[in-house]
């Protein structure tokens, strides 16, 4: 197990500080720590890209819960902080939540303030991975095709005998006309269709891009709000 850990998250509620930190823990693992106030409240080592971790201290301490979230090369991510009494289910579910800020200086802190200072590039990044969805797989099956056609590859498939089948005596129905309104769809519109496989990825890469530069808009907003939570002199 690592002796310093490859990314620490703070986030200060109220009078109430939490600290998460994500470290090695042997092949394939990484190990979760979750401390509240200089106190472990939980931990867990795993090799799965997302962590929910519960406290397991007395209940009277409504610590909430904490969601933590690392890449598929193991590289931390973000560490996201739910309260109230359904805190334990949307951890799971991801609805919700506050992000923990990340250490200053730490790789995912430098990260941040890169996607901050450039979120067009960022969303061009998004749109980007949506189109190679798109376009790697038609270039892999070119590619196959263009190899099976120069080695002259051919899969010989069973001669299969259907004559002997019995016939199906299928019920004849006679089911009612439908007066579809005489309407022709645009041209703009019968090309989406046509093309919904090659469109649909794209799409989606610009929604979560849109989704992913509006949270971190509105992060620090929400952390300076809690951070001033039960100030007597804070009028919200």
């Amino acid at each position: 197990m690592g002796d310093k850990p490859i990314q620490v998250w703070t986030l200060q509620v109220a009078d109430q500080q939490h600290v998460v930190t994500s470290q090695e823990a042997g092949w394939a693992k990484r190990l979760v720590v979750w401390c509240v106030d200089g106190i472990e409240v939980a931990c867990k080592a795993s090799g799965e890209d997302k962590l929910v971790l519960v406290p397991t201290v007395p209940a009277d301490k409504a610590f909430g819960a904490m969601r933590v979230l690392h890449s598929a090369l193991s590289a931390p991510r973000r560490a996201i902080w739910f309260e109230g009494p359904e805190a334990h289910g949307a951890a799971h579910l991801g609805v919700g939540g506050v992000d923990l800020e990340p250490e200053p200086g730490s790789p995912l802190a430098l990260r941040e303030e890169r996607m901050a200072a450039r979120p067009r590039l960022y969303a061009a990044r998004h749109v980007a991975v949506g189109v190679a969805k798109v376009v790697g797989p038609l270039a892999v099956a070119w590619l196959l095709a263009r190899l099976a056609a120069m080695f002259n590859f051919s899969v010989p498939l069973p001669d299969l005998d259907l004559s002997n089948l019995p016939d199906i005596p299928w019920p004849d129905l006679h089911l009612p006309s439908i007066p579809w309104p005489d309407w022709d769809m645009p041209g703009w519109l019968v090309w989406l269709v046509d093309h919904a496989k090659l469109v649909l990825p794209i799409l989606v890469g610009i929604a979560l891009a849109r989704s992913e530069v509006k949270r971190r808009a509105t992060a620090a907003r929400r952390r300076d709000a809690l951070r001033r939570r039960g100030d007597p002199t804070d009028g919200n």
